[in-house]
């Protein structure tokens, strides 16, 4: 459904369950920045707006976390998606990508410690709970940069179903720009990034 790799699935240890209640489901686990096993989420499968069947559900006594953190631990910047597909797909596209497993609407205020003296962007979807959801982060971490998609682009998945690596590259590059980040801190923090092989490409933003 979301395009990702057989490579992606087994790196993120995806696998896919039956439970006798819910139907089929897809079982993603989540870790801490030392990368030591929390909880398992389950996606279910017969989920259908409006329905009876709750779209996700968790292991017992599990909480809020951010999901995939190791991705950015030894990393200057992290980019916060809305859900975990996204975070599997920028994976693929070697962006340190992490998610709240809780949703949009939740961030906790002890994750900023998580992200202090991290450039951070948020990429949330085209949509009112994902608006809502950056302007709750951006009261806790002013300094993060929103990523808008393009209108009548819903998510990163769909984007990158739509549109190439480079132009979300070039997207972020506005971004960056237009908030004041010189040319020179931009290329340090892309030699980090590995996500403009051809830098050359900075010339038509810069």
């Amino acid at each position: 459904e979301h395009g990702i790799s057989d490579q992606t699935i087994a790196k993120f240890g995806l696998l896919q369950g039956h439970h006798e209640k819910y139907g089929d489901q897809i079982l993603f686990p989540v870790k801490d920045i030392e990368g030591n096993f929390l909880f398992n989420k389950y996606r279910n499968l017969a989920w259908i707006k409006g329905g009876e069947t709750p779209k996700f559900v968790y292991d017992p006594g599990s909480s809020a976390q951010l999901y995939n953190l190791q991705a950015i631990k030894d990393s200057e910047y992290a980019f916060i998606f809305e859900g975990e597909p996204d975070v599997w797909k920028a994976g693929e596209d070697h962006i340190p990508a992490i998610c709240s497993t809780s949703g949009a609407g939740t961030f906790e205020h002890s994750w900023i410690e998580l992200l202090s003296g991290k450039k951070v962007l948020i990429c949330y979807d085209n949509d009112p709970a994902g608006q809502q959801g950056i302007k709750k982060i951006l009261e806790m971490l002013p300094d993060a940069l929103p990523v808008a998609l393009p209108e009548g682009i819903k998510d990163y998945c769909e984007f990158r179903a739509k549109h190439t690596l480079r132009d979300f590259q070039l997207l972020v590059g506005k971004v960056i720009k237009e908030n004041t980040i010189t040319y020179n801190e931009f290329m340090q923090i892309i030699d980090k990034w590995l996500l403009l092989p051809d830098k050359n490409v900075l010339k038509i933003i810069f």
